[in-house]
């Protein structure tokens, strides 16, 4: 009998970083860091670093170069349909104090607009992007719904603690099916979002 496997990825939605100084950034940030504002962050990103583990990353940078991990949050925008803020990790460089985001990520950024959060730790579990509609819009709606069902099923009780590819050797067959059926439904909504950043 065939294995169970997982869909591939949600298309891809491209995202920029959040411009700064804007009302709806500001009420985020607020929401999150009542009294903290956003900076930017140089891109420094390490070569062969894996993708998606910034916390490690940032913690062996430290072991191999000090300086200091500082926790908080990366601010992007599906520009005029949604803000995303990204639970994250940057280097501060000891040289001079200056923030350094080495993340690699499929799209290279110069830059990226971060919020620090000296309010939270890192205890090795995931955490799930937070995000806002900036416009009125059903299938927006449920592409915000469906993304959060999508994460809390992949950290749903033993996974929280898992770290690395998540397949059917610690996943359920129910959930890979509650999966796939999600991912299908997001795959369908991208070209909606995506014509809608463009009529705004």
């Amino acid at each position: 009998m065939q294995a169970s496997k997982f869909a591939a990825e949600v298309s891809m939605i491209v995202t920029i970083p959040a411009p700064l100084g804007t009302s709806h950034i500001a009420a985020l940030c607020n929401d999150l860091v009542p009294d903290f504002v956003p900076v930017v962050v140089q891109c420094s990103p390490d070569r062969g670093a894996p993708v998606n583990d910034c916390f490690t990353q940032v913690a062996h940078h430290v072991q191999r170069n000090g300086g200091e991990r500082v926790i908080g949050w990366a601010l992007w925008e599906m520009p005029h349909v949604m803000l995303e803020a990204e639970f994250h990790a940057v280097w501060r460089r000891p040289s001079d104090g200056k923030l350094i985001d080495l993340s690699p990520r499929e799209f290279h950024f110069s830059e990226i607009h971060f919020l620090p959060d000296s309010t939270r730790t890192y205890a090795g579990r995931q955490v799930d992007n937070v995000r806002r509609a900036l416009c009125n819009d059903a299938k927006l709606k449920q592409f915000i719904y469906l993304k959060g069902r999508q994460f809390a099923l992949l950290n749903a009780g033993e996974l929280a603690n898992h770290h690395g590819v998540i397949d059917s050797s610690v996943a359920s067959r129910r959930l890979i099916k509650e999966y796939n059926a999600i991912t299908k439904q997001l795959n369908t909504l991208i070209p909606s979002l995506t014509k809608l950043t463009r009529s705004q």
